[in-house]
């Protein structure tokens, strides 16, 4: 609602006179003239409420918990089950890189809506607020490429982590680059399986359990 007043404040009354002199409706005034200078910042507001959206958690945990039979259950609370109740950390690690992908790729809508509308608001200015601008968008993205830099070792743990089972994940001394995964699990599992039929069949030759 901020977002939409303050860009409601930034239509030239200029506008609103030359639409009054023309004689136009209401909706002909929404239509042709308040929705196209307000497109940006509807845009920008859509991408702020779906990364604000996309990443709820704190209000579904404390009201709902996800329930009743799982209907409230967002990503992030998904990503949160899987992590501290199913202790599948591999898989939680990797809900994890697709929700940073999606958000980084929201941030960078944003941030491309952010600086279009600062180039209109600024394109009838002189030469030199433009080299200004310049200079203030390259110290921006020095800053933000530093802070990406900060942040890239613990991105770049939680992909490998994604890409490991549940054994690699607690194993130490742990790895950046999962050994083996497929190759190594794949017989385990054909021969952990292979065991639990032969047992069942056992069980049910010996009738230790009820046959219907």
């Amino acid at each position: 609602m901020i977002l939409l007043y303050a860009g409601l404040q930034r239509v030239p009354r200029e506008l609103h006179e030359a639409a009054d002199l023309e004689g136009v409706s209401a909706w002909q005034r929404l239509r042709w003239l308040l929705i196209p200078q307000l497109a940006p910042v509807i845009a920008l507001n859509l991408v702020l409420i779906t990364i604000a959206s996309f990443n709820t958690f704190d209000l579904i945990i404390p009201l709902t918990g996800g329930g009743p039979a799982r209907r409230t259950e967002v990503i992030s609370l998904f990503m949160y089950r899987l992590g501290f109740f199913d202790l599948e950390a591999g898989r939680a690690a990797a809900v994890a890189v697709v929700m940073l992908v999606v958000n980084l790729t929201l941030a960078w809508v944003a941030g491309r809506l952010i600086m279009r509308e600062r180039r209109t608001m600024r394109a009838s200015a002189g030469g030199g607020t433009m080299i200004a601008t310049r200079r203030q968008a390259r110290c921006f993205i020095a800053a933000l490429a530093a802070a990406a830099a900060a942040f890239l070792l613990p991105q770049l743990w939680l992909f490998s982590l994604s890409l490991k089972s549940k054994a690699g994940v607690y194993e130490y001394p742990p790895r950046w680059i999962p050994a083996g995964r497929i190759a190594r699990e794949l017989p385990l599992r054909a021969d952990a399986h292979a065991g639990a039929v032969v047992s069942l069949e056992q069980r049910g030759r010996r009738g230790r359990w009820p046959r219907r």
